[in-house]
């Protein structure tokens, strides 16, 4: 049972990998996580069972690894200076799990009859995409609104959108997030203030959003149909200006599996073609790569993008 973090500078020269004795580290379904000069990841165990209850600090400085024990396996993962955030779905229900960096304890917040998608900190809270499971499919689908201690502090209904939340980005006191749409499986970009609970669709032309970010007062809509892998060779990026609405979109040679910013680089991870992709955020041409290929019967999946600033 292992891993490898592969190291690539700002070339996409590889410049080295950390060997990890741990299995499926890090998803591209969701953005990875980083506090100060940390970044944490999950670490599930093997792909097929995926019962290994436990969170990993990654030093940026010195790759350096701190492990915090759950309870309970963590799909989804957040983090602020105090604690370390962990959600997992058991038996039709969802925990979030909460660990002190310093003293491990772990404090805990049951959804019941709920499955949470996706957990995120940001503006001082903690924010759970969650729904209920239904006979015509998920329903009731909300964000709550948590404190540190995961004390609900409010609910958003956001049912109107759908559910399977998977990327999420706070924006002076926005939140923009993806959403998938039962009947047509297709699924859009959100936004909910977060002070009046006002939520609407943004209006995009391309659907299956995979990844999103927001730089220069600008929101970046990778889109990618992360399902059924149609068309899985070319992809599209929408360019949302918040200030005005107006959209542009730039298609890609390549899929975006998942699409994260370090520092004006963009990059996007392509896992089909096991290749990693690079542009200036600004431009957007001039692509660079990097295949990054297994060792024989080793390394066979790539599980996720991680941006180490």
């Amino acid at each position: 049972m292992s891993s490898r973090i592969v190291l690539f500078d700002e070339k996409l020269d590889n410049v080295g990998e950390i060997a990890l004795d741990k299995a499926t580290v890090g998803d591209f379904f969701y953005d990875a996580c980083t506090v100060g000069d940390v970044l944490y990841i999950s670490s599930l165990g093997y792909a097929n069972e995926k019962d290994n209850a436990e969170i990993l600090g990654v030093s940026l400085n010195d790759m350096s690894l701190k492990s915090y024990k759950t309870n309970r396996p963590a799909l989804t993962v957040a983090a602020n200076e105090n604690w370390v955030y962990g959600c997992g779905n058991v038996d039709g229900s969802s925990y979030i799990e909460a660990v002190n960096k310093e003293t491990g304890e772990i404090r805990q917040a049951e959804f019941f009859g709920q499955y949470v998608d996706l957990i995120l900190w940001a503006d001082d809270c903690l924010l759970a995409f969650g729904s209920r499971e239904g006979n015509e499919g998920l329903f009731d689908a909300r964000i709550t609104r948590l404190d540190e201690d995961l004390s609900v502090v409010r609910d958003y209904d956001i049912d109107a959108f759908g559910s399977g939340s998977s990327h999420a980005v706070v924006y002076e006191g926005r939140l923009y997030f993806t959403y998938s749409l039962e009947e047509s499986e297709i699924g859009g970009v959100g936004v909910l203030d977060l002070e009046t609970g006002e939520a609407k669709s943004l209006d995009l032309d391309v659907p299956n959003p995979a990844s999103l970010l927001v730089h220069g007062e600008r929101l970046y809509v990778a889109h990618q149909d992360l399902v059924s892998n149609s068309n899985a060779s070319k992809g599209v990026v929408s360019i949302y200006d918040l200030r005005d609405g107006l959209v542009e979109t730039k298609e890609l040679p390549f899929g975006p599996y998942q699409m994260v910013l370090r520092g004006s680089t963009l990059l996007f991870l392509d896992v089909a073609e096991r290749t990693i992709f690079s542009c200036d955020i600004d431009t957007m041409d001039q692509f660079k790569s990097a295949r990054i290929d297994p060792k024989g019967e080793d390394y066979m999946y790539l599980s996720a993008l991680l941006p180490m600033n």
